[in-house]
């Protein structure tokens, strides 16, 4: 549509441009020779109408998405911009433009859309990134709408912050969408360490199961040897989430180790939790030795976790 329709791609300037290239004039980015991130204009009611139409012909029962593209290059046009409200003014990395209200609109108009056109046809939605949080205005979606909020659990430094992130699963519960949780477990970028946090697991899994989530899924480590413990427990809680988490381990340490040995393993299961939970509270970004070849959050986070398996640990 970029040659006859520029306006139905997002309109970006110079101050506000997160990434490179930066354009020297505000720019559609319609035009597929231009590098750099692209949006939709997602404000524009031609742009709604023909997605929800190519959604409502689906047949499959397959969910389809509607989110944005990974990155930034969001829409800076005046009508997007009206319908950021106080989300776009959340505090956050400097520059960044929060996008959750303008997001909500977006998709609680198309979701309607479609469930007028074809009830059976789903729509999906990340909540994610730029667009995390709880929108301000109040949204109602149909039965046909897919959340998925995009955490990680396992990165959380204490309760607090963990609480946080439950109670953003019950809000967008509220929304009357379908909520799944889009988890990485904690393990997707913690080089195998023995980062065991079941306790973080199964309360998220409960979180989920209390509004009733349609279900989760997610990203998780390929060491099976320091992630056993908790991806049992996690994969018994994804068909069960009442039962009970010590009762799953102890399971767990039977099985793998043998009545015997099991009540030791357990033991040891536990105090690595503890020493996680302990030490993670402690967490403060520092810039480690390596900062400057993979400049990101995670980064800070992986050294900080080498940090506390240390001799100390081990004995």
């Amino acid at each position: 549509y970029g040659k006859e329709h520029p306006e139905y791609y997002s309109l970006v300037t110079p101050e506000r441009w997160i990434g490179m290239p930066k354009p020297d004039v505000p720019t559609r980015r319609s035009d597929p020779t231009v590098s750099g991130p692209w949006q939709l204009c997602t404000s524009n009611k031609d742009v709604r109408k023909i997605i929800a139409k190519q959604i409502a012909a689906s047949k499959d029962g397959r969910i389809r998405s509607i989110s944005p593209n990974d990155g930034y290059g969001f829409c800076e046009c005046a009508e997007c911009k009206a319908q950021d409200g106080e989300d776009a003014k959340r505090t956050g990395k400097a520059g960044h433009l929060w996008v959750t209200n303008r997001m909500y609109d977006f998709a609680q108009d198309i979701a309607w859309q479609v469930y007028k056109l074809n009830p059976k046809a789903k729509v999906g939605l990340f909540a994610y990134s730029f667009y995390d949080g709880i929108p301000d205005q109040k949204i109602k979606f149909p039965p046909n709408m897919y959340l998925s909020y995009c955490y990680f659990i396992g990165f959380t430094k204490d309760k607090a912050a963990e609480d946080e992130i439950n109670n953003k699963i019950i809000g967008l519960g509220k929304t009357g969408a379908q909520v799944v949780g889009r988890e990485y477990w904690g393990t997707h970028y913690t080089m195998n360490y023995p980062l065991n946090h079941s306790r973080k697991i199964d309360r998220n899994v409960k979180t989920l199961y209390e509004c009733n989530a349609a279900g989760i899924y997610g990203e998780t480590g390929k060491n099976f040897g320091s992630r056993a413990s908790d991806l049992y427990i996690l994969c018994k809680l994804a068909w069960n989430p009442t039962l009970k988490r010590e009762a799953l381990l102890k399971e767990f340490c039977d099985a793998a180790f043998g009545k015997k040995a099991s009540p030791v393993m357990y033991e040891l299961f536990e105090k690595i939790e503890d020493w996680v939970e302990d030490h993670t509270k402690e967490f403060k970004t520092k810039k480690g030795v390596n900062f400057k070849y993979y400049k990101n959050d995670y980064a800070e986070f992986n050294r900080f976790q080498a940090s506390i398996f240390n001799e100390e640990f081990n004995k």
